[in-house]
This record gives structure tokens, sequence and C-alpha cells, in this order.
């Protein structure tokens, strides 16, 4: 017959730990606590949702976000100005070249914006001009733009000076 192995150990370490209370009053803490972290639970969900439609961005149209292609992008310029500076640019360049454009400032992020050169009124986003612009709190604008028709180096230049100077027209030869 085999021999039973004895061994002297201490009761604290033989006994296992019970996992229930051992008075009444610890069970109520306990359920008063688990109760506690269910609605903290919920709570931070809930947080985590409103959360969430902060980080949603703008709409965009589809032909916008189809032309924000790396395929696309022609320049990218840096300059010293405010987003109303270039707004204000872009209205006198209507008035004194006929030219049109959609503004639009991101209703979530309101140091982006994005902006479509139309060089004659009416024309279609495949004949525009996209700039998007990003307003740093240095003072400084960037703007890339974006077009479907190649453009060379000096064409380019050309469409970012569109918004800085209202005088350069589009459709002029400079």
């Amino acid at each position: 017959m085999p021999r039973s192995i004895t061994w002297n150990l201490p009761k604290k370490i033989m006994m296992p730990r019970s996992r229930y209370p051992k008075t009444k009053q610890t069970a109520v803490k306990l359920e008063t606590r688990k109760a506690g972290m269910n609605v903290l639970g919920k709570i931070m969900a809930v947080a985590a949702v409103g959360l969430a439609g902060c980080v949603a961005t703008a709409p965009v149209d589809e032909g916008q976000s189809t032309l924000r292609q790396d395929l696309y992008k022609r320049d990218e310029y840096r300059f010293y100005a405010s987003l109303a500076d270039v707004q204000q640019n872009l209205f006198a360049n209507q008035r004194l070249c006929g030219s049109e454009f959609d503004w639009a400032l991101d209703p979530y992020q309101i140091h982006y914006a994005t902006v479509v050169y139309k060089p004659q009124p009416g024309a279609e986003l495949k004949e525009s001009i996209l700039f998007d612009l990003t307003s740093y709190g240095t003072g400084y604008v960037v703007a890339t733009v974006y077009s479907y028709f190649p453009m060379s180096g000096k064409e380019a230049t050309k469409a970012l000076r569109i918004l800085q100077d209202p005088k350069v027209c589009w459709a002029t030869e400079e």
C-alpha cells in the first residue's frame, strides 16, 4: 500500500480563501461596490459615445474626397494670413475676375477650411481647383492645391497666389 504523505503546513496556507463574505455587513458593502461599478461603466460608455461624435469630421462631397488623392495633389504652400484674410481675398477676386468659389469651414474643427475655386461661374469640379486650408496658431496658413487637370509648377503657384492676392485671375496670363 502506498504511504500517505502528511504536510506540516500552517492552517492559513492550507485553507482556501473563501469568496463569500464572512458577515452580512461585508456582503452589503460588496453588493454596493458592484452596483457602483455598473453605474460607472454605463457613464463611461455614454461619455465614450459622446466623445466619438466630437471626433467625426464634416460631411464631404464624394467628388472632393476622390480629388483629395496624392495623384491630384499639385502643390502645398505656407503663407502668413488668417482664414478670414483668405476669404476676403476670394471675395475681392470674385468681384475683380468674375470667378466663383465655394467656401466651407469644417464645423467640428475651426482651423480647417475647404475652398473650391471655379475660374468661370458654374464650372464643374473637374474644371475647378480645390484648396485644403489649415490655419495654425502661429499666424500661418498651409494651403494644399488639388486639381484633376495637370498643372505646371508655375500654374500651381499662381493658383495658390489667388488665395493671397485678389488681383490674380486664373484666366489671365502672367
